[in-house]
């Protein structure tokens, strides 16, 4: 599914949120810090060019950008929705990775704000399966320099 999304935020460029762009690039920063302090590595240590890291992770953040925005304006368009169940039974699959009682869980998750978040991830999910199961998908023909078909 990844290359599906690939496919269409590749076939469609509009103008990104500037703001956006800029919490995506901070979620993926903050996530590699993260990395590295779960490795063991002393931050203050390290001599790594952040400005460098920021600037080479731009692309992937304003790919990440566009395809949810796509999903997000795929759903609003075919009415995907999240339904109360289908919340409860992720967090009962969250909790139970977790090694917590689901009571628990959920109350952390909306004492953090997470909650909506999951949503908003789930609910993009179900539009990327929805372009999945309703796309038709055609195979170019690809001819090699001696103009016969492979």
């Amino acid at each position: 599914m990844r290359k599906l999304l690939d496919q269409l935020v590749s076939s469609h460029t509009f103008p990104l949120p500037g703001i956006l762009v800029e919490a995506q690039l901070d979620r993926k920063i903050e996530t590699v810090l993260r990395q590295l302090v779960a490795q063991g590595i002393d931050l203050r240590q390290t001599e790594v060019d952040w400005q460098k890291v920021w600037t080479e992770s731009r692309p992937d953040a304003e790919k990440d950008v566009r395809g949810s925005l796509i999903l997000e304006r795929i759903a609003e368009r075919e009415k995907i929705e999240v339904s109360d169940e289908e919340m409860d039974e992720l967090i009962r699959e969250m909790a139970r990775e977790r090694q917590e009682t689901a009571a628990a869980l959920k109350t952390r998750l909306t004492q953090e704000g997470s909650l909506d978040k999951i949503n908003s991830s789930r609910r993009t999910q179900k539009a990327l399966e929805f372009i999945y199961h309703n796309a038709k998908i055609t195979r170019k023909k690809l001819e090699s320099s001696t103009g016969s078909e492979l």
